[in-house]
This record gives structure tokens, sequence and C-alpha cells, in this order.
């Protein structure tokens, strides 16, 4: 996916820890132009803080190393239906929006899986040595994009 961004994009990358990437798949992402970091610092567990310190963490190199107008946040299961000028027309069009939304929770657009991981506590981050059933056959890889525009002022 590192290649997708091979324009105006500055590309950072946490690997978890638990994901088995050849000293050799590293270097090929670290090969494109637009990667900037590859990170391993977290094993990242679902439903556990180490999911968002990993975000935050590529989020404070992002902010530092890029001059990118907006970042995305990308898991490894997401994956872009668009052609990438589609994504930076669009924001060139909106320089300067801001996208996130909020509902009030419980919500009946989110469905009861979702909002579980609010109301209760997951303790997979301290469960060491354990295997999270819910990871089983899923990838846990997160990337961010930093999206150069025109506007300045907005990060």
């Amino acid at each position: 996916m590192a290649g997708y961004f091979e324009k105006a994009c500055d590309v950072f990358i946490h690997i978890d820890k638990k994901q088995s990437v050849t000293r050799e798949e590293e270097e090929k992402l670290r090969s494109y132009k637009q990667v900037k970091v590859v990170s391993r610092e977290y094993d990242v567990n679902w439903g556990g803080t180490s999911v968002l310190e990993s975000e935050m963490h590529l989020l404070r190199m992002a902010v530092q190393r890029s001059d990118a107008d907006y970042f995305h946040l990308i898991s490894g299961q997401d994956y872009p239906t668009r052609p990438l000028d589609y994504f930076l027309e669009f924001f060139d069009r909106n320089a300067g929006k801001e996208y996130i939304g909020y509902l009030h929770l419980p919500h009946p657009n989110w469905e009861d899986n979702t909002f579980r991981r609010l109301q209760y506590y997951y303790p997979y981050d301290y469960a060491a040595g354990k295997r999270n059933p819910r990871e089983v056959g899923q990838g846990t890889g997160k990337a961010t994009t930093g999206q150069k525009g025109k506007t300045p002022h907005s990060r």
C-alpha cells in the first residue's frame, strides 16, 4: 500500500511487534521515497491502550517530520477505493476544512459490538503471553499519511 501514496504524501508506518516481517520487507518499505518512518515500537492489542499509543506515536513523528496539511490514519484492514488523485484533488478543493465528527453513545447507527469497546475494559495489553482470540487472522499494522497541500496553517 505504501506505493499507492507515491506523490504528494509522506508515509509513516507502524508495524505491530507481533507481525512477522522480514528485514528485507522492512527495507523494501523504507526504499519508497514517500516513506519517512517505519516503526516497530508497540505490541498492539485489540481493545487495548496500545492501539492509541501506537497511533499517537505515528502522529507525533508525522507532525515533527512532515509539512503536511492533513493526516490520515489508515489501519491494516483499510484500503483506498479511489485513485490517489481523487483524494488529493478533494483536499485541495476543501483546503482548511476539518473532517471530524461525533455521536452521542449509544447510538442506533453504531453496532452493539462497537459500543461494547467503550463500555467494558479489555485488558489485552496486560495479558502477557496470551494470544488475543479477536486478532486471529487479522493484520494490525497502521500507517499515517501526510498530504502536502496548499494551506500551511492546518495540521
